[in-house]
């Protein structure tokens, strides 16, 4: 799994939106300088994948937070 694959995972989870449409959602946040494009093809073991992952559940309320004061995500789901 990339680090890419895992920003588009936690980006669903937060937002509530479907995997196959947070695609927007990741390219307006690399726009907008958010999140880095170093390193987004960095491959990881599925067993660093899933720690990694689960360290980002447990910051989904500010993930959430966060797209939201930065005008990605609406209260009440997407922008």
């Amino acid at each position: 799994m990339t680090r890419r694959d895992m920003i588009l995972e936690i980006l669903a989870e937060a937002s509530g939106r479907p995997l196959d449409q947070v695609g927007d959602l990741f390219t307006a946040m690399l726009e907008a300088n958010l999140i880095s494009h170093n390193g987004l093809d960095e491959k990881f073991t599925e067993s660093q994948a899933r720690q990694m992952l689960d360290e980002f559940r447990g910051e989904l309320p500010g993930i959430r937070r966060w797209l939201m004061e930065e005008g990605l995500l609406e209260k009440s789901g997407h922008a």
